[in-house]
């Protein structure tokens, strides 16, 4: 989808989430105010037939900061969700991360979300809860057989390593802090 995506924001969302009635609009026009390289937003559960779950997910507040910083916060507080689809980023950044997400890679935005926070030197959050996470049995977060545990595990670990690489290499002092903790 990235390859064939055309606007200056990119939000990757899973194929069976929705997105709430004038999300769009919302975060178009919080965008539009603040012109950030990252945004992270809310989301609220909904069961397979669409049915609204208990609780909401608000993003840590942390006003307009790096991306770093935030990731620093979040992980600390164990207040940061690194799911692809609660960030909203400016195409400029992903082109200049040159990041893609890794084909056969499960929970890939483990990795890449932080590597991603790293770039953004404007970050801010949404105060809104735009994304309608599914949860249904049988998903690969979901559902346990062996052969996909086999896979998971096999995934975090590259995941875990790949991660203590990029600290072990990174320059800055935060960002690595915040690597241990996340890893």
């Amino acid at each position: 989808g990235y390859d064939h995506a055309t606007g200056n924001f990119i939000w990757f969302v899973d194929g069976d989430d929705l997105l709430a009635p004038g999300a769009i609009e919302a975060v178009v026009s919080a965008l539009k105010h603040q012109a950030p390289d990252c945004v992270h937003v809310g989301f609220r559960e909904i069961d397979g037939q669409g049915q609204p779950l208990p609780g909401e997910h608000q993003p840590l507040d942390t006003g307009l900061t790096t991306g770093t910083a935030f990731f620093h916060e979040g992980v600390k507080t164990f207040h940061i969700a690194t799911t692809a689809w609660t960030f909203i980023y400016r195409r400029a950044l992903l082109e200049q991360s040159g990041l893609r997400f890794e084909p056969n890679l499960l929970h890939e935005d483990m990795l890449h979300t932080p590597l991603l926070l790293q770039e953004a030197t404007r970050f801010t959050t949404l105060e809104l809860q735009p994304y309608l996470y599914r949860q249904r049995t049988g998903s690969i977060t979901q559902g346990i057989n062996p052969k996909k545990a086999k896979a998971r595990i096999d995934s975090l670990i590259r995941i875990y390593l790949d991660l203590q690489l990029v600290r072990r290499d990174n320059p800055d002092a935060r960002f690595r802090e915040a690597l241990g903790w996340y890893a």
